[in-house]
């Protein structure tokens, strides 16, 4: 399911919040473990019209929280 928000801030700005949510998976070549991060959280992006097109001028991620399996806690 995506959630997103926009709201059009004047004829040429707008914001727009977008949920995310990824998995990081690190691994070391060396051996096979491997650590995994389940993060989500929000882009918070910002908009501007130019030239008649839209644009994205930002996207800041604000990280709601994350899960580390247990290898992960103990390189995080």
């Amino acid at each position: 399911m995506m959630h997103q928000e926009i709201e059009l801030l004047s004829p040429t700005t707008a914001t727009g919040i977008w949920a995310v949510e990824d998995i990081v998976t690190f691994s070391n070549p060396a051996d096979s473990e491997v650590a995994r991060v389940h993060g989500f959280g929000y882009y918070h992006e910002r908009y501007a019209k130019k030239d008649g097109e839209w644009r994205i001028s930002g996207y800041p991620l604000h990280r709601a929280g994350a899960a580390k399996d247990a290898l992960a806690s103990k390189l995080f």
